[in-house]
């Protein structure tokens, strides 16, 4: 972590310029968290929270990627052991469908796997949020 509160860990292209992903320290982060926009020098740049949620894209479960993934191929429309391509079956979310099937919970299931208004992806980011040292 450098003296002004911040360390860069990288950047890449995006559709309205480049982005860059830092890490600050809590004391920076309270500082800015509640800012849309940072000046910089004389650039005035966008400002927002990034959490990498990890999904495998193989069994589209959380937390791993699809190079460590020890599970079946699964379609992320319907949720079975084939793949995606061409799938006419219902829509289901195989990880609410998980989640209720365990845990007696009343997810809605009519989603596809890797929908970001899914409920586990949002438990997932809540997750990510409670490791997170924010300095309160």
């Amino acid at each position: 972590m450098t003296s002004e509160g911040f360390e860069v860990f990288t950047s890449f292209q995006g559709k309205q310029g480049k982005n860059w992903i830092i890490q600050l320290n809590p004391d920076a982060y309270q500082r800015i968290k509640d800012r849309d926009r940072l000046n910089i020098g004389w650039t005035r740049l966008k400002f927002k929270e990034y959490l990498r949620v990890m999904q495998c894209y193989k069994c589209y479960r959380y937390g791993h990627i699809r190079e460590r993934c020890r599970n079946d191929e699964s379609c992320v429309r319907c949720g079975e052991g084939h793949r995606s391509t061409n799938c006419e079956k219902d829509i289901k979310c195989r990880n609410c469908g998980f989640h209720n099937s365990i845990f007696a919970t009343k997810f809605k299931t009519d989603h596809v796997a890797n929908d970001i208004n899914c409920k586990i992806r949002s438990k997932e980011i809540e997750f990510l949020q409670s490791q997170i040292d924010y300095g309160q």
